[in-house]
């Protein structure tokens, strides 16, 4: 207060003291919240778009599970459909006759054919038995009955017997229809001659 009243009545002091006039005017600032950085409106944005991405790629991701979810419902269904079409492993022996006759037949023209032959023929039989062998095992189904092999009578019924001076008795001397088994099991019964001893 004393200050104010000195330069008040004293010219002097008053000259000496800038006043509130000669001060510059304070700076207007703009209406408003304050300008952001730049930066910062550019992260902002990229922010806004990622979450856009984000959502959309969620939708994607959502559509497509649903399509695959479908998918594999029709491919269950597929299979099922399938599965029950195709005939059991344990098919009745009718179903397997024609063909394993036909492998039957096939062995009796392998067997009928002259030792000194040698025209590659009793090799491509054999070849074609071999085949139709490795498919029948597909289906796990064993064909049984060789020359000389024991007679069990499980398997096989004796329908005759005859002389074979190469084995001894009660063996196979001459198969007329192979057996088949199916896992094991009997899916049907083969016919054999039995070899008989010298008279």
């Amino acid at each position: 207060m004393w200050a104010w009243l000195r330069r008040l009545f004293d010219p002097s002091a008053a000259a000496s003291t800038p006043t509130v006039a000669a001060l510059p005017p304070p700076a207007e600032l703009p209406a408003g919240p304050p300008p952001a950085p730049q930066e910062l409106v550019e992260t902002l944005e990229s922010c806004r778009k990622n979450a856009r991405a984000q959502a959309k790629l969620a939708a994607r991701v959502d559509e497509v599970h649903d399509a695959l979810a479908a998918q594999l419902d029709d491919v269950r269904a597929a299979l099922q459909s399938v599965a029950a079409a195709r005939p059991p492993a344990s098919a009745p022996a009718a179903a397997w006759n024609e063909v394993l006759d036909a492998m039957d037949l096939l062995q009796h023209a392998i067997d009928a054919l002259p030792p000194e032959r040698d025209d590659g023929l009793a090799e491509g039989l054999r070849g074609v038995l071999r085949r139709l062998d490795r498919a029948l095992a597909v289906e796990r189904i064993e064909r049984r009955g060789e020359v000389g092999g024991s007679v069990d009578g499980r398997i096989f019924r004796v329908i005759g017997t005859e002389p074979h001076p190469s084995l001894a008795e009660g063996r196979i001397a001459r198969v007329v229809r192979a057996a088949a088994l199916l896992d094991g099991k009997v899916l049907r019964e083969g016919e054999v001659f039995s070899s008989k001893g010298s008279p």
